[in-house]
C-alpha cells in the first residue's frame, strides 16, 4: 500500500497522474513483483498457514463487510469537506497542487491519494473502498500476528470483531477517512518491531 502511494505522488508531481500512466507504472510494477518473487518472499501473503475454513471465511467476511460499508454515499464531515475534494482536484488537474478554497489545503495526502486513485479509476465508492480496505488488511495483519505470536488464530479474530465494533470506528466506516490508512500504518509499524525483537 505504501509503495501505491509512493507512486502516486510522483505521478502527481511531474502532473502525469491519469489512467495511463497509472495502468503502465502498476503493469511494470506487476510484472517486476513476478520476475523477482524470490525477493519479494517476505511480501507474500501465502507464507501465512490458513489452516482451518473457519478462518478463510472469517476473513472473506470481514472483505464483504469492508466493501458493503463503502457503497453508502460520502457525507460525513470530513470526507466531504476535504478529503474528496482534495482527491478531486488531484484527478481533475492530474497533478498535486494547492486547493486554496478547501479547509485544509495542505492536508497530509497520503491516504488522499488512494481516493484520488478511487475517483480516477472510478467513482466516490471506490475511493472509499480503498481508504476502507485497511481495516481489511489489519484484519488480515491481526490473525497472521495472532498465528505468529500464539499459534493460534483465536485472539488475532477476537481482536478484529473488537476493533470492528468500537464506536469511533462502527461510526466512520465506509466513509472516505485517513485515519483508516493512519491506523494501518501504525499497526504495521508494530507488526514490524515485533519482528525485530524476534529476530
Amino acid at each position: 500500500m505504501s509503495l501505491n502511494i509512493l507512486i502516486i505522488y510522483f505521478l502527481g508531481m511531474v502532473g502525469q497522474f491519469n489512467k495511463i500512466a497509472i495502468f503502465l507504472i502498476f503493469t511494470v510494477c506487476w510484472v517486476l513483483s513476478i520476475i523477482k518473487r524470490q525477493q519479494f518472499r517476505w511480501l507474500a501473503i501465502n507464507n501465512i498457514e490458513f489452516s482451518t475454513l473457519f478462518v478463510i471465511l472469517f476473513l472473506v467476511l470481514i472483505f464483504v463487510v469492508t466493501l458493503l460499508s463503502s457503497l453508502r454515499a460520502p457525507g460525513d464531515w470530513d470526507d466531504t469537506m476535504y478529503h474528496l475534494p482534495l482527491a478531486r482536484s488531484l484527478v481533475e488537474h492530474h497533478a498535486i497542487v494547492v486547493e486554496q478554497y478547501l479547509r485544509f489545503p495542505l492536508f497530509p495526502q497520503n491516504a488522499d491519494l488512494l481516493m484520488a486513485l478511487g475517483l480516477q479509476l472510478g467513482d466516490v465508492r471506490l475511493a472509499q473502498f480503498l481508504a476502507n480496505i485497511c481495516f481489511f488488511v489489519i484484519a488480515c495483519g491481526l490473525v497472521g500476528c495472532s498465528w505468529e505470536i500464539t499459534k493460534t488464530y483465536y485472539p488475532g479474530i477476537i481482536a478484529t470483531i473488537l476493533l470492528f465494533t468500537i464506536n469511533p470506528l462502527k461510526d466512520h466506516l465506509g466513509y472516505a477517512y485517513i485515519d483508516l490508512t493512519l491506523s494501518l500504518f501504525c499497526c504495521s509499524q508494530y507488526s514490524y518491531i515485533y519482528s525485530l525483537r524476534k529476530q
